[in-house]
């Protein structure tokens, strides 16, 4: 919409778990954004002209409109846009609009008494640095034609709209291509700073078009009259009590259509990184300023976000962004991608049907995320919360999440320490939810470090300390992450997998059955450092990186026989942890896997061959302790790597020392294995039986 100066990019840091130091490059804007058209068109000397103004123009047209500022609005046949003009004095009489055809001034003539603007055509309006002149024409797009005829427009009111549309030809084809223009009195003004590549301070300035919806909101469009010119309406949160407005990190401002590129807006928080805009607000009774020290224009470039920083922004509006009356071009059946209802924003997949709550306004303190919304007199299924969506927040105390949602994107509600109350509409249904990381889960903010502020967890109505997973329940992902005032968990037969970090963080829990059912465990119970003890039922036959990682109160476990592999740092820093059992089947023992295990007295392991065991296996733990182990495998065990640290091997199963051996039977008994710990379906091996007052060893064969 402009010439463009030779400018600085940024390319920055995505916000990320950990703070990160900013990477900065250095490249060149573009002269200037417009490619070749691929629409074809074609000359003729007589083209209608098509009558879109309104028929008491004349009568609402000012008697003179030169020194006004016009926001458009216009297509080229595929992609809608938005650009800016501005009118000054002519020559003999006539009135220049500046940058009208996408960034060139065309000449014209006003007639006040009709409301008439005409642009002649046939002229060169411009020079492009590699397609040569542009000369100007009307352009008619359902014909696919273009004339010589003069462009008219009709003011009427703050209005104005053109009959043709505008078509810039170069030899190669077309460059500018503008049909269904109408452009409306600008009401705002945006002034802000760039640097140029030589360290050059340049100051710009855009006419903006600010609605006001709602009470707490505004809508901007022209934003993007600084790039590309893609049509936006930015949507803006107002707080009157705080004399501020928030642009939420992440809202698409303008889009390069040419390469698929979107950009979105974001602010600098104080640590460098990219997150929310937060815009000062100063007003008089009939005038607004909005000021911030940088805009941040970004597209996502591979793990980085990069593009355009403006610096020393300032918004002069019109009216008074508080007490301005709202318009209600904001509710509930408003027809767009970006709609705002009840102070949540959302973005719609229309070819789904479904939304994506994207954040909400800075006063919403309740955020009640309905199962779904109703926008243009049509359904759509809430079925998401975006990355981010309301990281950082620390206004809201209450977060409701409804049946709908199957997928919480990364980080949507870190460090949202105001988190008082969760409501979790359907217990069966949130043990779905794919949730990013732990940081996405909004449970965890309502348990902080401090014990004094923890809050409150409801599923289904009711509020929660103990959980009873219904059955029918196969999987479970990070729902329950953080959850510290969880005390005991039941856990269906149903239940297959254990995802990560499904438990993590639960520091409460003290005790967990794990069903025959599951076969996978991922790092489910990460720093329970409350967990003291471990049934599994049968049917793990690996353990996954970190599962019982710093459950430093684990006293005891039972690995059943199918267990062929024990991940990386499972049970690292299980201090507490005195004796481990390995079964006949394990073959691998990961990296770390028992580091740290410093209360470990004794070892044993049922397998003829050594488990491989990576380096450190066993860290941490006494060497002389004894590790028991089949008699004709402890030379192996000896010379093997990491068990060859241990000094004191033991044969594992001395029959002398068995008092008496028979066979299981079928008759009423409880079975322990050697460890004390009860098993209810015993495999071949050694156990203690429990019959009556006799309780002796047996070998189940």
């Amino acid at each position: 919409m402009k010439k463009f100066y030779s400018l600085s990019l940024a390319a920055l840091c995505t916000v990320c778990s950990m703070a990160a130091p900013q990477t900065v490059t250095t490249l060149s804007m573009p002269e200037h954004h417009q490619e070749l058209k691929s629409a074809k068109v074609e000359y003729s000397e007589s083209v209608r002209k098509v009558s879109r103004a309104a028929d008491d123009a004349s009568t609402t047209a000012p008697e003179s409109i030169v020194g006004m500022r016009f926001v458009t609005t216009y297509n080229d046949t595929e992609d809608n846009y938005n650009g800016f003009f501005t009118v000054s004095e002519g020559t003999d009489g006539g009135i220049v609009l500046n940058n009208f055809a996408e960034g060139y001034s065309v000449n014209a003539t006003y007639d006040a008494s009709t409301g008439k603007i005409s642009i002649p055509t046939g002229v060169v309006i411009g020079t492009h640095s590699t397609y040569g002149d542009i000369t100007l024409y009307a352009l008619i797009p359902d014909a696919n034609q273009y004339s010589s005829q003069d462009i008219t427009g009709t003011v009427s009111g703050d209005k104005i709209t053109f009959d043709n549309g505008v078509y810039g030809k170069v030899d190669a084809g077309g460059l500018v291509i503008m049909s269904g223009i109408e452009a409306t009195k600008a009401n705002a003004n945006i002034t802000y700073s760039l640097s140029t590549n030589d360290g050059e301070s340049v100051a710009f300035e855009m006419p903006l078009l600010i609605s006001k919806p709602t009470e707490t909101s505004l809508k901007i469009v022209g934003l993007s009259g600084f790039l590309y010119g893609a049509y936006y309406e930015v949507p803006v949160s107002l707080n009157s009590a705080a004399n501020s407005a928030t642009i939420a990190a992440g809202t698409p401002v303008d889009c390069y259509y040419y390469y698929n590129r979107v950009y979105s807006l974001y602010g600098r928080n104080p640590v460098g990184m990219a997150d929310d805009l937060t815009i000062s607000v100063v007003t008089s009774e009939a005038t607004s300023l909005l000021k911030a020290d940088a805009i941040l224009y970004c597209y996502v470039n591979g793990t980085n976000l990069s593009g355009y920083t403006l610096s020393d922004i300032k918004i002069d509006v019109d009216f008074n962004v508080f007490t301005g009356e709202a318009t209600g071009e904001g509710d509930d059946n408003e027809d767009t991608d970006t709609p705002s209802i009840s102070g949540i924003n959302y973005q719609l997949d229309r070819d789904n049907n479904t939304a994506a709550v994207t954040g909400c306004i800075a006063t919403v303190t309740s955020l009640d995320i309905p199962a779904s919304i109703t926008v243009g007199g049509k359904n759509y299924a809430v079925t998401s919360v975006a990355e981010k969506a309301f990281m950082n927040n620390k206004v809201v105390t209450s977060i409701s999440i409804p049946s709908s949602i199957t997928t919480i994107g990364t980080d949507a509600f870190r460090n949202m320490s105001g988190i008082k109350t969760v409501y979790i509409a359907d217990l069966a249904a949130w043990c779905a939810v794919e949730i990013a990381n732990g940081n996405a889960n909004p449970i965890y903010n309502a348990f902080p470090t401090s014990t004094s502020k923890w809050g409150k967890v409801y599923f289904n109505g009711k509020e929660t300390t103990a959980l009873e997973i219904p059955e029918g329940v196969t999987s479970i992902g990070r729902s329950f992450y953080g959850f510290k005032g969880l005390t005991s968990v039941t856990l269906p037969a149903s239940l297959e997998v254990l995802g990560d970090q499904a438990f993590a963080n639960c520091t409460g829990l003290t005790d967990i059955e794990i069903p025959a059912n599951v076969t996978s465990m991922g790092s489910s119970f990460f720093s329970c450092s409350g967990l003291q003890n471990v049934t599994l039922k049968g049917g793990v036959d690996s353990f996954a990186n970190m599962t019982f990682y710093g459950c430093k109160a684990l006293e005891s476990i039972n690995l059943p026989e199918g267990v062929k592999y024990i991940g990386k740092m499972v049970f690292s820093g299980c201090s507490a942890l005195k004796s481990v059992s390995l079964p006949s089947t394990v073959t691998q023992i990961d990296m770390m896997a028992f580091d740290s295990c410093s209360g470990m007295t004794e070892i044993r392991s049922a397998a003829t061959i050594p488990p491989a065991a990576s380096a450190m296996a066993f860290d941490g733990i006494p060497t002389d302790i004894p590790v028991y182990v089949p008699a004709g495998s402890i030379n192996d065990y000896k010379a093997a790597a990491e068990w060859k640290s241990f000094t004191n091997y033991q044969p594992l199963g001395n029959t002398s020392a068995i008092e008496t051996i028979e066979a299981a039977d079928n008759t009423e008994a409880v079975y322990y294995n050697l460890n004390g710990v009860r098993v209810d379906n015993p495999t071949s091996g050694l156990y203690i039986k429990r019959q009556g007052n006799k309780a002796v060893k047996v070998l189940v064969k």
